[in-house]
């Protein structure tokens, strides 16, 4: 699902989504779960317990070029060299104490 307008904040300057594709290039479709909110916050949970999380429902994987010896030694631990940009995020968990939806952030 995609909302019209996406900007992202920096400072005092923003960017629609339109202009981050632009900069970022040509994409593939990556599915994500069709669920509920409060369904990805207990599946989260229960797959990463005890961690911080958040649940996003706008971003983009951003494969990352890195000198050879970082790809080496991403790659010996499982990793490649990767971001996430989150565009929405609609939960996020810091702590086992600290837990809250993103629109309750003031």
């Amino acid at each position: 699902m995609r909302f019209s307008p996406i900007y992202l904040m920096v400072g005092e300057a923003s960017m629609s989504y339109a202009e981050i594709e632009h900069i970022l290039g040509p994409s593939a479709v990556m599915e994500g779960a069709d669920i509920d909110l409060e369904q990805a916050i207990h599946a989260a949970q229960e797959r990463f317990p005890g961690r911080s999380f958040c649940v996003v429902d706008e971003w983009e994987w951003l494969d990352v070029d890195a000198p050879e010896v970082v790809i080496q030694g991403l790659s010996g631990e499982g990793k490649k060299p990767v971001m996430l940009l989150v565009l929405n995020a609609l939960f996020e968990k810091k702590s086992s104490l600290s837990a809250q939806r993103v629109d309750q952030v003031q």
